[in-house]
């Protein structure tokens, strides 16, 4: 694995630090920036997965316009903010404007990532992502078998997805972007975890890495996982496509705006009230006293301790997302009530 040149950034370093600082400490306010951003670039999709939040999105479905993309990324200090995610909820090529985003961020020193369910990845679009300088890049594919497939990623083909990917990848090479081929593991297709990782395995040699994720219920109160401990609001925030910010990838309907950029600065918002009061929040009283938190059965790739705390220190968050497929994710207690995770 590569690391990135932020990894030895003495600005990078000292932002990492104070952040994991604030963290181990309990600091409400935090004296650092944000190292990663999540910049949602559409949440427009052409697919209706059953355990999307999609389901129940009210907000407006756009693409994120490329000058407010552009007035966000320039509030960035990018010798601070290392990572940029062009994701949240949505199929990112559905944008046209998305490599300009790529080139805009890359123009910046800022590393970019993205996520895609693949149906998109034609030729084209794939000479475009690895043209673009794209860093990390997602390929979502959620079963080893078209039944199964195509009854989580409603409106997929199999066939056609798996080609697009295998041709991407034998395309990119050993170039980047860094590739991670995702299942997210439910009840309908968690028996074909390993097929699916046995399928993917030998792409490694690509810098293309399977991994297989537990799945994130987003409708039920989990009040067991939410007296987990989370990170989260210490290292980055959501801009949605409508500039709006949220302090989780988690609030898909922007439930709990905290600010609008570029009118409110982004980093402004970052220690603004409602942020200061969320992590006072999860030290004081837990995760199980914030609304959005209460909901979120997600936790952290590994439980936080001190090797934890040195390798978010001493790495860049482009590295460590990199990491990820490796350090592998823990796993929630499996609800019996929860529809889409298996029992027991």
């Amino acid at each position: 694995m590569i690391v990135n040149a932020k990894t030895f950034s003495p600005a990078c370093l000292a932002n990492r630090i104070r952040l994991v600082k604030a963290l181990m400490t309990g600091q409400a306010v935090v004296p650092a920036l944000p190292s990663i951003v999540y910049v949602e670039s559409t949440n427009r999709c052409n697919l209706n997965c059953i355990m999307c939040p999609r389901q129940a999105m009210t907000r407006p479905q756009q693409d994120m316009p490329l000058d407010l993309f552009n007035a966000i990324i320039d509030q960035l200090d990018p010798q601070r903010t290392e990572l940029v995610v062009l994701h949240s909820d949505g199929e990112p090529l559905l944008n046209p404007a998305i490599f300009e985003m790529i080139a805009s961020l890359k123009a910046r020193g800022i590393a970019a990532m993205t996520s895609t369910n693949a149906t998109l990845l034609d030729r084209d679009m794939a000479e475009r992502l690895i043209a673009s300088g794209l860093d990390m890049l997602t390929l979502s594919l959620d079963g080893d078998s078209a039944p199964v497939y195509e009854t989580i990623r409603r409106g997929a083909n199999f066939d056609k997805v798996t080609a697009n990917i295998e041709a991407f990848l034998t395309l990119k090479g050993k170039s980047p972007p860094f590739a991670v081929l995702q299942m997210i593991q439910m009840r309908e297709n968690q028996h074909e975890a390993s097929a699916f990782w046995q399928r993917w395995r030998r792409w490694r040699r690509f810098n293309a890495f399977p991994v297989v994720k537990p799945v994130t219920d987003w409708f039920g109160v989990h009040e067991a996982a939410a007296s987990r401990f989370c990170d989260r609001p210490w290292f980055g925030l959501v801009v949605q496509s409508n500039g709006a910010v949220v302090p989780c990838v988690h609030d898909f309907n922007g439930a709990e705006v905290i600010g609008v950029v570029p009118a409110d600065h982004i980093y402004t918002v970052w220690n603004g009230p409602q942020m200061v009061d969320l992590r006072r929040t999860i030290v004081t009283r837990g995760r199980s006293a914030a609304g959005l938190c209460r909901k979120c059965n997600a936790t952290s790739p590994r439980r936080f301790g001190p090797a934890e705390a040195l390798g978010l220190s001493m790495l860049d968050m482009g590295t460590i997302a990199k990491a990820l497929p490796f350090a592998g994710y823990n796993r929630p207690r499996q609800y019996s009530k929860d529809r889409l995770m298996p029992e027991g």
